[in-house]
């Protein structure tokens, strides 16, 4: 015997199911209460606004008709939905929203928007309280402002207003459900899974469920592809294989399958990352004194002077690139890692490539040369100075 157990759907056969104005929602051999505030039980029979204690400072909760269906009567020097603020007027901006209006006995009066309601304009009116949907729907609350509605199988729309009209004769094929558009009047086929077409005609390839381990896509009325599970593969991913063939661990990473298309990699020390791909800085990630640095996931050397190279392996001759003039010695900056020249007399620039002009300007004066010049400059020197400057001079030498 083929036997097939049928939905009964709760909501529509047994009507107020669910009470105290609670929204009823079907599901497959059971259905779902969602209750007003202040409502409990299955069936939201239970009403107990007041079982939360929502009230404090000594306030007394009572109930009401209204939203959320309870209210505390507060002691005189407490206000607020649930007493928790001194009362001191309007001082404190008690009222969330609206505007506040100080009262004469030292509390205050919330005006509130159209959106909100409470003592203190804090309560916003959930966008189901007006019973938005039509025709015995279900409205569900998805957010302060939106909410949907689940419609009966005859009725359609955002509310629900929309009646389905079925066709009076069902060209729809494969238990297909036609309906008319009722602002075109067209015949419009619902195919059941497994079919499509204008009157699903055409069975799916992928009806049968051809895809063992993986996700069937119509190619047209006879073909099919499967995207397979990882770990399968196959015209219909029937045939597992394993994920470490394909070498998914990089930088001599070791691959070990753990089945169904899971793998994981045990990266060797400079390296890390689901595929190792990742590295790490470690001793003589730079050669040279270089600065290990990783930069996006990539690591970079920053060389110390006179190295180049991705890992600073390779020499540099800096002042290979400084080419002095007029016989200047090159002379390497460590610090800076920079060549200059050291220029002869008589030649200056960054090159030694321009010659001092001399000029015969006189200055008379004196100078004052001590006899004892530790590290100081060559007598040979100091005349040849003294030649270009001074043309008149007295020389008088300190004791």
């Amino acid at each position: 015997f083929n036997l097939r157990c049928a939905d009964i759907n709760e909501c529509t056969t047994i009507p107020g199911i669910c009470a105290n104005g609670g929204r009823c929602l079907n599901s497959y051999g059971s259905y779902l209460c969602f209750c007003n505030s202040g409502f409990y039980g299955t069936n939201c029979e239970i009403y107990e606004p007041c079982r939360s204690s929502p009230c404090i400072n000594g306030g007394s909760c009572v109930t009401i008709g209204n939203y959320p269906f309870w209210q505390c009567i507060c002691p005189i020097s407490f206000t607020g939905s649930r007493c928790e603020i001194t009362s001191v007027g309007c001082s404190v901006n008690p009222c969330r929203t609206g505007t506040c209006v100080s009262l004469a006995n030292g509390g205050y009066q919330c005006l509130c928007p159209l959106s909100m309601t409470g003592p203190n304009c804090d309560i916003p009116f959930l966008p189901c309280s007006s019973n938005p949907c039509l025709n015995n729907s279900t409205c569900l609350t998805l957010s302060l402002t939106n909410y949907t509605c689940i419609c009966p199988p005859s009725y359609t729309g955002v509310r629900c207003a929309q009646q389905v009209l079925y066709c009076p004769n069902n060209p729809c094929q494969g238990n297909g459900t036609c309906i008319v558009n009722q602002l075109t009047g067209q015949q419009i086929c619902q195919c059941t899974s497994g079919r499509y077409g204008v009157y699903c005609e055409i069975i799916s390839p992928c009806g049968s469920n051809p895809c063992v381990r993986g996700t069937c896509h119509n190619i047209n009325s006879i073909l099919y592809q499967c995207t397979c599970e990882p770990g399968f593969t196959g015209t219909s991913c029937e045939t597992p294989y394993d994920v470490c063939t394909s070498n998914p661990c990089l930088n001599g990473g070791t691959c070990t399958n753990l089945g169904s298309g899971l793998y994981t990699c045990t990266c060797p020390p400079s390296f890390t990352g689901l595929n190792c791909n990742i590295p790490l800085c470690v001793t003589d990630s730079c050669f040279n004194g270089g600065i290990c640095l990783i930069r996006n996931d990539t690591l970079n050397c920053q060389c110390s002077c006179g190295f180049t190279g991705s890992r600073c392996e390779n020499p540099f001759d800096i002042c290979s690139l400084t080419i002095c003039q007029n016989n200047g010695t090159r002379i390497l900056n460590a610090t800076g890692c920079r060549c200059t020249c050291l220029c002869p007399s008589g030649y200056t620039g960054n090159l030694c490539q321009s010659t001092i002009t001399p000029t015969n300007t006189t200055y008379p004066g004196q100078i004052i040369i001590p006899i004892d010049r530790p590290g100081g400059a060559s007598w040979e020197i100091i005349s040849q100075c003294v030649d270009q400057v001074w043309n008149s001079l007295n020389v008088i030498l300190s004791k």
